[in-house]
């Protein structure tokens, strides 16, 4: 956000260097503390259960969707003042999954309209329940489809934001 207020992007994006591999850039540094930081909480919190590899790769596809709303959310904002504004107005709409896990008699289909459900549900699964990874494929194809959709819409979006 701060190369956009301060020009660094502007900067940047007169060298041979495309927009597009700034945000790859971003988007791999991203994926990597994405995947460090999940992984070190759940080890902190003795959550990692009987499949460690499983985690791990259910792990870096929860990464790969996050990363890919935040690039979308940094192309959209402005200014950085935008950019916490929509996370912690999207904020709601992201992690509104959870409270189906504190409200199990609540209809568990609603928890399905939000994207963020089919990367917690495989988590909570692999993690805590000790399914195999086979068991979570569906949640983890359905999040990979959110990506590459996500993914679709991103050079769109960044062709406006280089035009702006």
């Amino acid at each position: 956000m701060e190369e956009k207020e301060k020009g660094t992007l502007t900067a940047l994006l007169v060298t041979p260097v495309r927009l597009s591999e700034v945000l790859a850039a971003k988007g791999i540094l991203g994926f990597f503390f994405s995947v460090a930081l999940a992984a070190a909480t759940l080890l902190l919190n003795r959550a990692v259960g009987p499949q460690p590899l499983a985690l791990l790769a259910v792990i870096s596809v929860a990464a790969v969707l996050n990363c890919m709303i935040g690039l979308l959310m940094g192309v959209i904002s402005k200014t950085a003042v935008a950019f916490f504004s929509l996370i912690k107005g999207a904020g709601i709409f992201l992690f509104a999954p959870v409270i189906f896990y504190l409200f199990p008699h609540w209809p568990q289909w609603i928890a399905k309209l939000f994207p963020l459900y089919w990367i917690i549900e495989p988590i909570w699964q692999v993690s805590v329940m000790g399914r195999p990874l086979g068991a979570v494929w569906p949640e983890l194809a359905v999040a990979l489809a959110l990506s590459l959709a996500l993914a679709l819409l991103l050079p769109a979006l960044s062709r406006r934001m280089k035009a702006a």
